[in-house]
Formats: structure tokens, sequence, C-alpha cells
């Protein structure tokens, strides 16, 4: 038998702490998942009060036996009342408790990379230290840390499910909630969510056009410029638990909202051998 090397491959791991030597490149990755939303908010009410049982028609408790919880969150159960849902008071309080232990620990970014959704953005600018200016009206002083720019993506965008909650608004609509000087670029994000509506990721493919699209993600994140190397990653739950299944050195615990995990995103280059 004949083995034959052929070029490295490239192959990107996210590890909680390699060793230098096996990274041909990497990056630092501040993973946080968004603070409450009025999605999870209506979720645990529609649990605590069993709110499927209340409707006299049943039409609710057939949505709550094929949906669980999220039943709330249909359109044809609540319209589009969580559409691109922003965050709660709890939610806001979530963030700004991240903040003061990001402040506490000093965290230095280069860049913000988000998920162009309501809530994202918002746990970003509230929670990440150097986006305090500009999610404020008043001027810091000359101590201030410099904010690094947010560029947002559909890539990391939540899993497109059924539910309100997985449709963002427009760019348009979004650049009227967070208008200039909030360094947010939205260039890579089309105007209207077609997304939600052309790839639908539910269904028995759920976890593997997620994973799919999570692999791109950080292929994407690792083709970002090298100057741009310490980066917060502001996501959702569906996705940072896609990462999780594609990455099992990562910690394999439920992220909780507004919680922030560290992970080395790192290059290595794997040698191929073809067996005649």
């Amino acid at each position: 038998m004949l083995s034959i090397s052929l070029a490295p491959l490239a192959e990107l791991l996210l590890l909680p702490d390699p060793p230098p030597a096996l990274c041909l490149r990497n990056k630092t990755l501040h993973l946080i998942r968004h603070a409450q939303g009025t999605h999870n908010a209506a979720e645990a009410e529609a649990a605590a009060s069993r709110l499927h049982l209340l409707d006299p028609t049943g039409r609710h408790a057939e949505l709550h036996a094929a949906h669980g919880e999220a039943w709330v969150l249909l359109e044809e159960a609540t319209a589009r009342r969580h559409w691109d849902a922003p965050l709660t008071p709890a939610g806001r309080e979530q963030a700004y408790a991240l903040r003061r232990s990001l402040r506490a620990a000093a965290l230095r970014l280069d860049g913000v990379v988000s998920s162009p959704f309501r809530r994202t953005l918002q746990t970003a600018l509230l929670a990440l230290p150097q986006l305090e200016q500009a999610a404020t009206a008043f001027q810091l002083g000359a101590d201030s840390l410099a904010p690094p720019p947010i560029t947002a993506t559909d890539l990391v965008r939540e899993r497109v499910g059924p539910y309100t909650c997985d449709g963002r608004l427009t760019v348009a609509e979004l650049k009227a909630i967070f208008p200039a000087p909030i360094p947010i670029n939205f260039s890579h994000v089309e105007n209207e969510d077609r997304y939600f509506a052309e790839h639908p990721e539910s269904g028995p493919q759920e976890d593997e056009l997620v994973e799919r699209r999570a692999n791109a993600a950080l292929e994407w994140i690792m083709a970002l410029p090298d100057h741009m190397h310490r980066l917060a990653l502001v996501t959702h739950l569906h996705f940072l638990e896609a990462l999780a299944r594609l990455h099992p050195k990562m910690d394999q615990r439920r992220f909780l909202n507004a919680e922030h995990r560290v992970v080395i995103l790192c290059e290595t280059a794997s040698q191929r051998k073809l067996e005649l």
C-alpha cells in the first residue's frame, strides 16, 4: 500500500486554552448570549400560568402540545408581538451587571461581531464597557475607552424557526433604533430579512443546518483582519449550542441570558494522507 501525503487542510477549533504551538493563527472570542428578551419572559410567563389552558377554543393547547412553551411565540398565538424581540427591563439590568463584571476584568476588545437583532445589539451596547459611550448621550471624558466597531451579520443570528422572535427588523428600521454615531456596520446584512422566509432551520435537519452556518461564521470571523484579534461575539442560544456540538472541548453547559465565556478560535493544519 502506497501512502501519499497531500497538502495540509486548515481546521478551525474552539478551545478553552490551547497550547501556543497548536495554532497557526488564533483569535480570542468572548462569547456572550443576549440578555433576557421579551420572548424569553413570555415563555416563562406562559409556563408559569399554564396560559394555553385558558383558551376556550382549545387551539392554544394544540399549539402547546406541538411546540411546548414556545407556542406563545407563534404568529398564530400572539401575532408579531415578539418579532425581533427587544430586551426587557430585567434584561437591561443583566447587561449592566455584565458590564460591571467586564469592566472589573479590564476587558479590551478590537471588535464586536453581533447578530443583527435588537436584543443582541442592545446587549452589546449595554454590556461591553468600551461601548458605554456609544450607548449614552453624554461624553465620558478623555479617559473613556475607544469604541470598537460592531459588525452585524446574519451568520450568527438565532436558529431560523417558525417563531416570530426568529425574525428581525429591516436594516433601515434597525438604523433608526441605533443611529449614528453608534458604530454598527450593517454592510454585511440585507435590508429585508429574506433569511427568515427562505432558509428555515427547523425540523429533522435543524441541528445540521445551524451547525453548518455556525461553521461558516467561524471561517468568516477568522478571515477578519489580523488586528481584530480580541473579539466579542454577541449571539443567541441555539447558535451557541451549535458551536458546542461542533467543538466538544468547549464548556457544554447551557448558556444563560447575558452569560460570558472566553474561547480561542484556533486555526490548525492537519496533514492528509491518501492510501493506495
